[in-house]
Formats: structure tokens, sequence, C-alpha cells
């Protein structure tokens, strides 16, 4: 693919209680890419891409998934969902901010 998902690179913001930290670092943990039937009349498939990234804290491990697509004649794509599939027990976390490079 001539594009990929990519975080930005500005923090995360989460809480512990009343405390506020924030996460400095996210690391990919996983990418799978595939694709899948379009929507559209007689278009190519629409490429899929599923990373997964992980940040380790003081708290401990948050993961995100996030999800993006080229559809049909579409070069480029867009983020479809990011969501957090994991974070410590007490914690309440912002959504990373994800761009396609």
């Amino acid at each position: 693919m001539a594009w990929e998902i990519q975080w930005d690179g500005y923090s995360v913001e989460y809480t512990v209680g009343e405390d506020s930290y924030e996460i400095d670092s996210l690391q990919l943990e996983s990418r799978e890419c595939y694709e899948e039937e379009s929507s559209g009349y007689q278009e190519p498939k629409d490429r899929v891409m599923i990373d997964k990234y992980v940040a380790h804290t003081e708290h401990g491990i948050f993961r995100w998934q996030v999800s993006a697509v080229s559809e049909g004649f579409n070069t480029g794509a867009d983020i479809r969902d990011v969501f957090c599939i994991s974070e410590p027990q007490g914690c309440d976390v912002d959504s990373p901010n994800f761009i396609i490079a």
C-alpha cells in the first residue's frame, strides 16, 4: 500500500482517580492488511489496514486498535475507527490521534 496509519505524535492524556497523566510514546505492535469487496459498482476491492498500538506506563499497559480503508479507485485512505482494546484497571484514557501518511 502507498499509505499507512501513523500516530500523530501528540501526547495522550489519561486519569487515575483525580490525577492526570500523559502518554508520550506509542509503539506499533502489529499490522494486518487485507482486501474486502467494494460498495461501489465495478470498483476495485477496498484496501483495509488494521494497526494495534501499545503504550507502557507506570500504571500499566494501554492498547488501541486503529483501522483505515482505501475505497475503490481512491488512492488515499481514511481512518475508519480508533478504540481502546485494553487499559489498566482504574484508568480512563483519551483516544490518541492518528493520521494517514
